[in-house]
C-alpha cells in the first residue's frame, strides 16, 4: 500500500496543480442582459405576437393526415403490429391490451405476488428451529453435535477383500 501511494503521488499532486489552474479561468459569476429592449419587446409581454389562423389549421390538417397514412390499412405507409392483418382497430387494441397485460400484469404484479408468496422451502422455519436447538444445546452443556448422531450399529463395514474396487 505504501509503495503504491508512493508511486502515485508525484502524478496526484501533478493533477491538484492542473484542477487548480483549470479552475481560475471559469468566471465566479453569470452574466445576463438586462437591457431595456429585451424587457419591453412585445414578443416577450405577448402584444406583437400574429397568429395565422389558416396557417394553424393547415398544420392541424397535415398532422390529421399523416396520422390517418399511418393508421389506414389501404395506405401504403400502413404497419400492421401482426395481429390483424384485416382490421387497424382490432390490431391496434389487440397491441395495447396484450402490452397492457404483459408489462403491468406479468412484469410488475409477478413479483410482487411472488415475493408474499409463503417460504416454500421452510429456509426461515428451518434457521429458526435450529436457532433454537442449539440455543437448549448450549444451556444444558451438551455438545452442539452429538458424536453419536448416527448409532454405530447402523454402519455396515465390508472387509478388506469384500471390496468390490
Amino acid at each position: 500500500m505504501a509503495a503504491t501511494l508512493r508511486i502515485a503521488a508525484p502524478s496526484i499532486c501533478r493533477m491538484s496543480r492542473f484542477l487548480r489552474l483549470s479552475t481560475r479561468k471559469i468566471p465566479a459569476a453569470c452574466y445576463s442582459s438586462t437591457s431595456k429592449k429585451v424587457q419591453q419587446s412585445g414578443y416577450v409581454v405577448g402584444e406583437a405576437t400574429e397568429v395565422d389562423p389558416k396557417r394553424v389549421q393547415e398544420i392541424i390538417d397535415e398532422g390529421k393526415r399523416s396520422y390517418d397514412e399511418h393508421t389506414d390499412i389501404n395506405s401504403p405507409y400502413y404497419v400492421s403490429w401482426g395481429f390483424d392483418e384485416t382490421d387497424n382497430f382490432v390490431d391496434l387494441w389487440s397491441k395495447r391490451l396484450i402490452m397492457f397485460f404483459g408489462i403491468s400484469l406479468v412484469m410488475v404484479m409477478g413479483p410482487i405476488y411472488y415475493h408474499y408468496l409463503p417460504d416454500p422451502k421452510a429456509i426461515k422455519w428451518t434457521l429458526a428451529e435450529a436457532e433454537i436447538v442449539l440455543r437448549e444445546r448450549r444451556e444444558a452443556g451438551v455438545p452442539l453435535i452429538s458424536p453419536d448422531y448416527v448409532p454405530l450399529d447402523r454402519f455396515v463395514l465390508s472387509d478388506d477383500g469384500e471390496s468390490s474396487h
